[in-house]
């Protein structure tokens, strides 16, 4: 994994998304996140309705792309094999952005994940004021 993706990946991995082979420079010097399902991409943009600037940038960002992809692979039937199990294609989505949104990105994901016990707090902040 590149490392100027490392943030973005944790955030999403910790929030139970799944990712293969991302890319912070693919085509045309964008940062590229293929979902290992549409619906984990589906998840990720209705998740963000609660961060309207996220919402927004997910869906009509300059330069953000969504692509869709088939994997009919292991659609093959070539092996005469009836081992019962269903066929199915499989679709993945891919998350394509400018490579300087990166930043951008990573502190969006951050606000929107955010949870209290992420917060590093030492116990002198804790002090009661009673």
């Amino acid at each position: 994994m590149d490392e100027q993706l490392l943030d973005i990946i944790n955030i999403l991995f910790n929030n139970g998304y799944e990712t293969e082979n991302s890319c912070q420079a693919n085509i045309q010097s964008k940062a590229w996140i293929p979902f290992s399902s549409h619906l984990d991409a589906k998840r990720l943009v209705n998740e963000s309705q609660m961060n309207r600037e996220f919402l927004q940038y997910l869906t009509a960002g300059e330069g953000v792309e969504w692509s869709v992809h088939f994997d009919t692979g292991h659609l093959d039937d070539s092996d005469d094999d009836d081992d019962g199990e269903d066929r199915d294609v499989v679709m993945s989505m891919s998350l394509r952005f400018p490579k300087q949104d990166i930043p951008m990105v990573t502190t969006m994901l951050r606000h929107q994940y955010w949870h209290p016990d992420d917060e590093t707090v030492s116990r002198s902040d804790k002090k009661s004021t009673s």
